[in-house]
């Protein structure tokens, strides 16, 4: 019973925990920048005005599209982080 006290109060931790991580990356250029939540969520995009200036809509695309997986990346690293603490004592 102690062992899944622990399992419940560790996962109730993870999903309080999830609502508060934030994984943000920006581009090279610096002109795009995202934020991803722990659920995966987007949170924030920003396009500087500067993306305007290359009429290449498929690598404005690209560019957005690699920022924001940059983002969720820092973001999944948190939760394992987050969930790997909750859990550690879990048996």
């Amino acid at each position: 019973m102690k062992d899944y006290q622990q399992l419940r109060a560790g996962l109730l931790a993870v999903r309080a925990g999830l609502d508060d991580i934030e994984g943000t990356a920006s581009n090279d250029a610096g002109t795009i920048t995202a934020t991803v939540g722990g659920r995966g969520n987007l949170r924030e995009l920003v396009l500087d005005q500067r993306v305007y200036r290359d009429a290449d809509a498929g690598a404005l695309a690209d560019d957005i599209l690699a920022t924001l997986r940059a983002a969720a990346a820092k973001a999944a690293d948190e939760a394992f982080t987050l969930t790997t603490q909750a859990l550690g004592g879990a048996k």
